[in-house]
């Protein structure tokens, strides 16, 4: 059941292209034989710390967390068009929902004197997991950030009498 809600987030996700099938392929074997290896040769695993040889072991014994990893790490790495990835076909999903349900957040919002807290802060809005995050917004100021980075800088210093007629 688990392994069927995970594979349905693949539906916008272009599966003709060999760059997703290698990822979802890796990633899904990797998954599977890493776990079965780590059972077999727990002793194999030897970091010189015992808390940190536990931490390793269980997470790389279990399925989901090695090939979700391993999924992350290929999905990123591995150049690929949007298109391709599924993201603009889930940016409007989530645009469209973030539209027809906008009277429904209140419900996911913090406790009232909480959520008067985070409302005087202006950083909420670009963390997605916080019921103040705006997609829209999040997307402008990444826009603006690259407009301005492709800006030249000036190549002579502005002299000091100038900055103080503008103060």
């Amino acid at each position: 059941m688990v392994a069927a809600v995970g594979l349905s987030n693949l539906q916008h996700v272009n599966l003709e292209s060999s760059r997703n099938l290698m990822v979802l392929g890796v990633s899904l074997f990797v998954g599977v034989s890493l776990p079965l290896w780590i059972q077999a040769n727990q002793a194999d695993i030897k970091t010189g710390n015992a808390e940190l040889d536990q931490v390793l072991q269980i997470l790389l014994g279990s399925n989901m967390f090695v090939g979700g990893f391993i999924g992350f790490v290929l999905d990123n790495t591995i150049p690929g068009t949007p298109e391709e990835r599924g993201i603009i076909k889930w940016e409007n999903i989530v645009d469209s929902k973030a539209k027809d349900t906008s009277g429904s957040y209140d419900t996911y919002s913090f406790p009232r004197p909480i959520q008067k807290l985070v409302d005087r802060w202006t950083w909420p809005v670009y963390v997605p997991f916080c019921p103040s995050y705006n997609s829209y917004i999040s997307r402008l100021v990444k826009r603006i950030a690259a407009c301005c980075s492709c800006r030249k800088k000036p190549t002579e210093p502005v002299p000091k009498h100038s900055i103080e007629i503008m103060l």
